[in-house]
């Protein structure tokens, strides 16, 4: 099912591998040209998959139950979809004239860099930043609700946000230097700036430490314990969303062994 010009969902049954009249069900996602094939772990009759819709024939109860099933997927790959589509436009250079939206911007990316939650940001001081063995600036802080020592690179991206901040708190003359607003003003402020980019979807600072494990972190092939471990996020493994993004990892680094393997052979041929 195609939905804008650059996303795609299509589920398909692999008919040319079905065992026994019965087909494993995948789902193939398409994000700008590039593709993710997920197994639902579902089966379906060869004789009763439609190819065209999808989903499966019949009205039964096995037939009703696979499709309703196959919904919930689409519909949760397509949220998973517009909340990247947000914190996509929530990272974009968008300045806002109001300060109170731009700096509530500003700490939503900061979150999106470090994984700190909306306590952890309001609590943070000039104590929490050290320079780490690599000589690059580090938070080390404790987790609000675990009491957990963690111990955060910074990002580049993160790290400018934070001197914007450090120099005005050295004006302000205040301790923290992210002074945020309440959590429910600071949802209602990200509803605003997501509401110029057309996405009608409820927004909470919580999204940001979502954006970190998957955009920032599993996307870019750092390990799922890796990113447990700097959420603190003991639960994490039941988390779908991450799941889903492992996987795509999976298939990525798979895909690029066998062109390796591919790579080798060829080169070994020619040598012969």
């Amino acid at each position: 099912m195609k939905t804008t010009a650059t996303f795609s969902i299509l589920f398909w049954a692999d008919l040319a591998r079905a065992k026994n009249h019965q087909a494993s069900i995948y789902v193939r996602i398409t994000v700008n040209g590039k593709r993710a094939t997920i197994s639902l772990k579902r089966k379906v009759p060869v004789s009763d998959w439609d190819a065209h819709k999808g989903r499966s024939r019949g009205t039964n109860q096995k037939a009703r139950i696979l499709n309703n099933y196959l919904e919930e997927v689409n519909s949760s790959i397509f949220k998973s979809y517009q909340d990247l589509k947000l914190e996509h436009k929530l990272l974009e250079n968008t300045d806002f004239k109001s300060d109170r939206l731009q700096r509530i911007k500003d700490y939503f990316v900061f979150s999106c860099y470090t994984g700190l939650s909306y306590v952890d940001v309001k609590e943070l001081t000039k104590d929490n930043i050290v320079k780490g063995i690599d000589n690059n600036n580090w938070i080390y802080t404790k987790r609000e609700k675990t009491d957990e020592l963690v111990k955060i690179s910074i990002l580049p991206i993160a790290w400018r946000k934070l001197q914007k901040y450090l120099t005005a708190r050295e004006i302000e003359f205040t301790k923290n230097i992210l002074p945020i607003s309440s959590n429910q003003k600071t949802n209602t402020y990200l509803k605003e700036i997501a509401k110029p980019s057309g996405i009608q979807k409820n927004v909470s600072f919580h999204v940001a430490r979502h954006t970190f494990a998957t955009t920032v972190m599993l996307s870019n092939g750092v390990p799922i314990e890796a990113v447990s471990k700097l959420l603190s996020h003991t639960k994490l493994f039941t988390k779908q969303i991450y799941v889903r993004v492992v996987e795509s990892k999976i298939i990525e680094t798979l895909n690029n062994l066998l062109e390796r393997f591919e790579q080798k052979r060829s080169e070994t041929v020619s040598n012969n």
